[in-house]
Protein backbone atom coordinates (compact mmCIF):
# COMPACT_ATOMS: atom_id res chain seq x y z
CA UNK A 1 0.00 0.00 0.00
CA UNK A 2 1.43 3.44 -1.06
CA UNK A 3 2.25 5.81 1.67
CA UNK A 4 -0.30 8.36 0.08
CA UNK A 5 -2.94 5.96 0.91
CA UNK A 6 -2.19 4.72 3.97
CA UNK A 7 -2.24 8.31 5.32
CA UNK A 8 -5.73 8.67 3.70
CA UNK A 9 -7.06 6.07 5.36
CA UNK A 10 -6.25 7.21 8.23
CA UNK A 11 -6.74 11.02 7.68
CA UNK A 12 -10.87 9.95 5.87
CA UNK A 13 -11.85 8.74 9.41
CA UNK A 14 -12.62 12.52 9.85
CA UNK A 15 -15.73 13.28 7.88
CA UNK A 16 -15.05 17.47 7.77
CA UNK A 17 -11.19 16.32 6.66
CA UNK A 18 -11.93 13.60 3.99
CA UNK A 19 -14.67 16.24 2.81
CA UNK A 20 -12.44 19.20 2.72
CA UNK A 21 -9.84 16.67 0.68
CA UNK A 22 -12.85 15.66 -1.67
CA UNK A 23 -13.81 19.42 -2.21
CA UNK A 24 -9.52 20.63 -2.73
CA UNK A 25 -8.65 17.55 -4.80
CA UNK A 26 -11.89 18.21 -7.02
CA UNK A 27 -10.95 22.00 -7.70
CA UNK A 28 -7.23 21.24 -8.84
CA UNK A 29 -8.84 18.63 -11.09
CA UNK A 30 -11.13 20.91 -12.83
CA UNK A 31 -8.83 23.98 -13.05
CA UNK A 32 -5.93 21.76 -14.20
CA UNK A 33 -8.14 20.08 -16.62
CA UNK A 34 -9.05 23.31 -17.79
CA UNK A 35 -5.76 24.32 -18.28
CA UNK A 36 -4.64 20.90 -19.87
CA UNK A 37 -7.75 21.00 -22.36
CA UNK A 38 -6.84 24.43 -23.31
CA UNK A 39 -3.19 23.66 -24.02
CA UNK A 40 -3.79 20.44 -26.07
CA UNK A 41 -6.09 22.77 -28.54
CA UNK A 42 -3.30 24.89 -28.64
CA UNK A 43 -5.31 27.74 -27.57
CA UNK A 44 -4.76 30.86 -25.82
CA UNK A 45 -6.86 32.14 -22.82
CA UNK A 46 -8.18 34.75 -25.08
CA UNK A 47 -9.48 32.46 -27.65
CA UNK A 48 -11.17 29.82 -25.15
CA UNK A 49 -12.91 33.18 -23.75
CA UNK A 50 -14.20 34.13 -27.01
CA UNK A 51 -15.51 30.17 -27.60
CA UNK A 52 -16.72 30.23 -24.15
CA UNK A 53 -18.71 33.01 -24.00
CA UNK A 54 -16.41 34.97 -21.18
CA UNK A 55 -13.95 37.48 -20.83
CA UNK A 56 -10.22 36.31 -20.40
CA UNK A 57 -10.00 37.22 -16.89
CA UNK A 58 -12.54 34.63 -15.97
CA UNK A 59 -10.32 31.97 -17.90
CA UNK A 60 -7.45 33.11 -15.99
CA UNK A 61 -9.33 32.61 -12.58
CA UNK A 62 -11.20 28.76 -13.84
CA UNK A 63 -7.21 27.40 -14.63
CA UNK A 64 -6.48 28.51 -10.71
CA UNK A 65 -6.10 25.69 -8.41
CA UNK A 66 -7.81 27.71 -5.49
CA UNK A 67 -10.65 29.00 -7.44
CA UNK A 68 -13.85 26.75 -5.89
CA UNK A 69 -17.02 28.57 -6.70
CA UNK A 70 -17.99 26.06 -9.97
CA UNK A 71 -21.36 26.02 -11.90
CA UNK A 72 -22.56 23.58 -13.48
CA UNK A 73 -23.66 26.24 -16.01
CA UNK A 74 -19.86 27.34 -16.27
CA UNK A 75 -18.55 24.06 -17.26
CA UNK A 76 -20.89 23.28 -19.51
CA UNK A 77 -20.30 26.45 -21.18
CA UNK A 78 -16.21 25.10 -21.27
CA UNK A 79 -17.64 21.38 -22.13
CA UNK A 80 -19.36 22.89 -25.60
CA UNK A 81 -16.38 25.53 -25.88
CA UNK A 82 -13.72 22.32 -26.02
CA UNK A 83 -16.21 19.98 -27.83
CA UNK A 84 -16.87 17.48 -25.00
CA UNK A 85 -19.17 16.61 -22.75
CA UNK A 86 -19.63 17.04 -19.30
CA UNK A 87 -19.49 14.00 -16.44
CA UNK A 88 -21.01 15.37 -13.00
CA UNK A 89 -21.13 11.66 -10.94
CA UNK A 90 -21.18 11.34 -7.26
CA UNK A 91 -18.45 8.51 -6.06
CA UNK A 92 -17.15 6.90 -3.13
CA UNK A 93 -14.04 8.45 -1.64
CA UNK A 94 -11.83 5.35 -2.21
CA UNK A 95 -12.58 6.53 -5.68
CA UNK A 96 -10.50 9.56 -4.99
CA UNK A 97 -6.95 8.01 -4.32
CA UNK A 98 -6.70 6.62 -7.83
CA UNK A 99 -7.62 9.69 -9.47
CA UNK A 100 -4.87 11.56 -7.14
CA UNK A 101 -2.42 8.68 -7.85
CA UNK A 102 -2.71 9.01 -11.67
CA UNK A 103 -3.39 12.72 -11.86
CA UNK A 104 -1.72 14.36 -15.00
CA UNK A 105 -1.55 15.70 -18.31
CA UNK A 106 -2.42 12.32 -20.33
CA UNK A 107 -5.22 11.42 -17.83
CA UNK A 108 -6.72 15.11 -18.08
CA UNK A 109 -6.80 15.20 -21.59
CA UNK A 110 -10.13 14.65 -23.98
CA UNK A 111 -9.89 14.83 -27.64
CA UNK A 112 -12.68 16.90 -29.12
CA UNK A 113 -15.50 15.38 -30.50
CA UNK A 114 -14.03 16.09 -34.32
CA UNK A 115 -10.57 14.14 -33.28
CA UNK A 116 -13.01 11.19 -31.38
CA UNK A 117 -11.95 8.13 -33.28
CA UNK A 118 -15.12 6.70 -32.41
CA UNK A 119 -17.31 8.63 -34.51
CA UNK A 120 -15.20 9.10 -37.32
CA UNK A 121 -12.72 6.01 -38.09
CA UNK A 122 -14.40 2.65 -39.77
CA UNK A 123 -14.53 -0.24 -37.41
CA UNK A 124 -13.97 2.04 -33.96
CA UNK A 125 -17.07 1.69 -33.01
CA UNK A 126 -16.73 -1.89 -32.51
CA UNK A 127 -13.34 -1.12 -30.21
CA UNK A 128 -14.41 -0.74 -26.48
CA UNK A 129 -13.16 2.35 -24.54
CA UNK A 130 -12.89 2.14 -20.93
CA UNK A 131 -14.26 -0.28 -18.43
CA UNK A 132 -17.88 -1.44 -18.17
CA UNK A 133 -17.73 -0.03 -14.73
CA UNK A 134 -17.24 3.52 -16.63
CA UNK A 135 -20.14 3.51 -18.13
CA UNK A 136 -22.23 2.00 -14.83
CA UNK A 137 -22.50 -1.43 -17.14
CA UNK A 138 -24.79 -0.23 -20.17
CA UNK A 139 -22.02 -0.60 -22.22
CA UNK A 140 -21.21 -4.02 -23.22
CA UNK A 141 -17.65 -5.03 -24.44
CA UNK A 142 -17.10 -6.49 -27.53
CA UNK A 143 -16.45 -9.74 -25.92
CA UNK A 144 -19.53 -9.73 -24.42
CA UNK A 145 -22.94 -11.81 -26.77
CA UNK A 146 -25.82 -10.16 -27.75
CA UNK A 147 -28.31 -10.60 -24.93
CA UNK A 148 -26.02 -8.49 -22.72
CA UNK A 149 -26.14 -5.97 -25.73
CA UNK A 150 -30.36 -6.33 -24.99
CA UNK A 151 -29.87 -6.18 -21.41
CA UNK A 152 -28.05 -2.92 -21.81
CA UNK A 153 -30.50 -1.32 -24.62
CA UNK A 154 -32.90 -2.50 -22.60
CA UNK A 155 -31.44 -0.71 -19.58
CA UNK A 156 -31.28 2.50 -21.51
CA UNK A 157 -34.10 2.73 -22.44
CA UNK A 158 -35.47 1.90 -18.81
CA UNK A 159 -33.59 5.46 -17.68
CA UNK A 160 -34.97 7.28 -20.51
CA UNK A 161 -38.43 6.26 -19.56
CA UNK A 162 -38.16 7.52 -16.44
CA UNK A 163 -40.39 10.36 -15.46
CA UNK A 164 -37.27 12.65 -14.67
CA UNK A 165 -36.05 11.69 -19.13
CA UNK A 166 -39.35 12.02 -20.09
CA UNK A 167 -40.35 15.49 -18.86
CA UNK A 168 -36.79 16.61 -20.59
CA UNK A 169 -38.09 15.83 -23.92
Amino acid sequence: MSELRGNLRDEFQDKEYRHAYADESLSTYIATQIKVLREQRQLTQRELAELAGMAQPRIAVMEDINYSSWSISTLRRMARAFDVRLSVRFENFSTLIPEIETLGREALERDSFADDSWFHKKDAQSAFVGSASDYGSLVPSPHQNEGALAMAVGKVVELTQSPFMVNRR
